[in-house]
């Protein structure tokens, strides 16, 4: 079994780097409905090539899909907020626009900024040219570039593909000193107002292109950019002015971190596997680490089991993974958040592999497009059954590439059908998995539309002569953002685009009223030409160009109106403020913005800019993360955001008090006792390692044996006295009548209903009020 390729990563399993992952608090896991990679928005950074001339590029084309009969209105802009495209796409009309193309011997974007930056000019800036589709209805958006000798396909993954934290893949470089060869990431700001993301965990010796590295060896210290809305940061390692010393995959597995939610793209355009020879592009768009997985079945593509370019790549999103090879019970590999491992030469049956992890990871994938080293494809891989849709529907003109072979992951005895037709190939099982198989149907051409009976997910794998490329079209788990700020992620979200925090659903069909045309047909989310409650028939039985259901009154009763529309007889489909949605079906008639009340009323936006899905108009911080809206002094103001000493109870001694947690707002000492200061378990927790006495009407330190809770405590009489036996039991105070006069000493109860025990050696107790300065 071949565990890594050593002349490449040669410490795949050895060398563990030990990196702490960032928490994600404004991140909350739901379920979603079934999408694939379909979505009402796609966000596409803008992608980097190692040169502008057809040793890299040529036509560049943006391809829209999706699967609804009916036309779906779509708007494509650049990073500078200008529309390039608007029109629309339907499922027999897919659409294909030439961002750019070669324009004698270099690339020239024809729409926009035409998505491509090059070389060292191209990193380390903010550039427009990234892409944003916005459609009525979900519509796949997939990249492609074809030069006389390389090609590439980008599969953009909605809002699955936006967060806060994601760890760099790229596909394996042998570095070479040609300029047209390197790797890259790209990070799109997607919210209003300013975004910063900063780059870390850099492994030793990685130094990027046009940065500094600083120590032995020299490495890229963590940096931070800030970004606006549709702006996009491309960072990388261009082969020939590569200032590092470690090998150029080492930049696998860097950390991304956002303030808000992020899209990235990441790839290598161009690379291969010897520093000569052979190279082709190869880049995706990725997902977050929220969305990692435990359990991948990876197809091989058309080069040899062991061939360099068949290489999954892990990424370990979490200390201590453990990794499994095709059900294996012995580890491959025991990883750390930001390490990765190739797995060449581990497909199981010639055609697939079964990885599984004790924890999440990222999966990415080097595919062959044929045993030549100028063939090789990059894919993100989603995690096996994260998505329960059951078909792509679809993709267009597979072969446009070159020959394309289709491949597609299913539950096992779940029919698929291409087409409408059986697939035709056999099935192929996965070792150490009886609920999944693989498919491998070669030589598919056309447009592609794939249906099963269970869970499928579809990939496509090209190659002509010295080209090659992939696309992976279906599977990742529900995205975890609340971007219409409605209080219900829109993984969940039955109206994700629109807020909603009520997810009425009138009729059912699992779309939520406030963006259901057509709230009381089940059949229907909107009116189409016959109107809601009727059946889309565009018959025209008297050929005079108007479908019969609008020359039928459907509605004898009402003198203003033919077919239902969207209010039913009798209710006009009167839109008071213009915003598509008729009065009847608007929560908020006179806000535009708006169609349900929401958390914050109509006439407010239900507006969230920290991401801790609490809308502003209730947050206590509302620009600082804090879900839990803790305000320990009631001032309206959450503790996240809140000046540090504000309350009673917090262990500092405030403006106002006389001592830690002491007089002041805080309830006075009675009899002049002194305040417990936070040592001696006046937490909760032993604070072994000091005898400072904290109780006592002196400043000596206490004598006498250690406890389980060092240090000791002083009674009233000065006198030093032992801890109770355990630091999680409940104190409280009472007020004592000995040597050295009234004072407070800390008492316990060892069990329920039990005599309590206090600290002192002498004088009488009286169990009075709980004193201040401790728990």
């Amino acid at each position: 079994m071949t565990l890594s390729r050593t002349a490449r990563h040669p410490r795949a399993l050895s060398r563990v780097v030990v990196i702490c992952a960032a928490a994600l608090v404004a991140l909350v896991a739901m379920t979603e409905r079934a999408q694939a990679q379909l979505d009402t928005t796609h966000w596409i950074p803008a992608l980097w090539a190692g040169d502008s001339t057809s040793s890299c590029v040529d036509k560049h084309w943006l391809t829209l899909t999706t699967p609804s009969v009916s036309p779906v209105t779509v708007t494509v802009t650049d990073g500078n907020n200008s529309a390039i495209f608007n029109g629309t796409v339907s499922n027999a009309a897919p659409v294909q626009l030439l961002l750019g193309k070669l324009s004698g011997s270099n690339y020239a974007p024809l729409l926009g900024l035409g998505n491509l930056v090059f070389g060292d000019a191209g990193y380390n800036h903010a550039v427009k040219h990234g892409l944003v589709i916005e459609a009525s209805a979900p519509v796949y958006a997939n990249i492609r570039n074809l030069s006389p000798s390389q090609a590439a396909s980008l599969t953009a993954k909605g809002k699955k593909a936006l967060g806060l934290e994601f760890r760099v893949g790229v596909m394996p470089n042998v570095r070479s000193n040609y300029g047209y060869r390197g790797s890259f990431v790209s990070v799109m700001a997607t919210q209003t107002g300013t975004t910063t993301v900063t780059f870390d965990q850099f492994k030793p010796g990685i130094v990027l292109t046009g940065r500094t590295g600083a120590g032995s060896p020299a490495t890229n210290a963590p940096f931070t950019i800030s970004l606006q809305q549709y702006e996009s940061y491309v960072v990388g390692i261009h082969d020939n002015n590569y200032p590092g010393t470690a090998p150029v995959d080492d930049f696998i597995g860097t950390r991304i971190v956002a303030n808000k939610p992020v899209a990235v793209n990441s790839g290598t355009w161009l690379g291969g596997e010897g520093a000569a020879t052979g190279q082709d592009a190869g880049t995706d768009q990725m997902a977050p680490v929220t969305l990692a997985g435990t359990q991948y079945v990876l197809m091989k593509g058309g080069a040899p089991n062991n061939d360099p370019k068949e290489t999954p790549i892990v990424v370990a999103t979490v200390d201590n993974t453990t990794v499994y090879v095709n059900g294996s019970g012995t580890p491959t590999a025991v990883m750390n958040a930001g390490d990765y491992l190739f797995l060449t030469g581990n497909y199981a049956n010639g055609d697939n592999m079964l990885v599984t992890a004790s924890q999440p990871v990222l999966m990415f994938q080097e595919i062959g497009g044929s045993s030549s080293a100028a063939t090789p494809g990059f894919n993100f891989i989603p995690p096996l059954g994260a998505d329960a849709a059951t078909s792509v529907d679809n993709i267009y003109n597979v072969q446009q590439l070159g020959t394309a072979t289709l491949g597609v992951v299913a539950r096992a005895g779940a029919s698929v059908t291409v087409n409408g037709a059986a697939i035709g190939v056999s099935a192929e099982p996965v070792d150490g998995s009886v609920d999944w198989v693989t498919y491998h149907k070669p030589s598919v051409t056309g447009t592609i539309k794939v249906v099963s009976t269970d869970t499928v997910a579809v990939a496509i794998f090209n190659v002509n002569g010295a080209i090659g490329a992939a696309g992976y079209f279906s599977g990742f788990p529900p995205t975890l953002v609340d971007l219409d700020f409605d209080g219900i992620p829109d993984g969940e979200d039955n109206c994700p685009d629109v807020g909603n925090a009520s997810q009425a659903d009138g009729d059912g069909d699992g779309v939520g009223d406030a963006c259901d045309g057509c709230p009381g047909d089940p059949l229907k989310t909107a009116p189409g030409v016959c109107g809601c409650g009727i059946v889309e028939d565009l018959t025209d039985v008297d050929n005079n160009g108007i479908a019969d259901c609008t020359e039928t009154d459907y509605c004898p009763l009402d003198d203003d109106k033919l077919t239902p529309g969207q209010c039913g007889c009798g209710s006009l489909d009167t839109d008071s403020d213009g915003d598509g949605t008729a009065d009847c079906n608007d929560g908020c008639p006179a806000d535009p913005t708006k169609l349900e009340a929401g958390v914050c009323g109509c006439g407010n936006p239900d507006e969230d800019q920290d991401f801790d899905l609490v809308a502003d108009c209730n947050d206590n911080c509302p620009a600082t993360v804090n879900q839990d809206q803790a305000d320990c002094d009631g001032d309206g103001l959450g503790d996240a955001c809140d000046a540090a000493g504000e309350c009673c109870q917090d262990g500092v001694q405030n403006p106002d008090e006389s001592d830690v947690d002491c007089g002041g707002s805080c309830t006075p000492c009675l009899f002049g006792a002194s305040c417990v200061t936070g040592a001696d378990c006046a937490s909760g927790y032993c604070d072994a390692g000091s005898d400072t006495c904290v109780d006592c009407y002196d400043t000596s330190d206490c004598a006498g044996a250690a406890d389980v809770c060092a240090p000791e405590t002083c009674d009233v009489a000065n006198q030093c006295v032992a801890d109770p036996p355990e630091c999680g039991v409940h104190y409280f105070y009472g007020v004592v009548d000995g040597p050295g006069g009234l004072g407070s000493v800390r008492c316990w109860q060892p069990t329920a209903g039990a005599a309590p025990q206090c600290e002192m050696s002498g004088g009488e107790l009286v169990i009075g009020p709980p004193m201040c300065g401790g728990p």
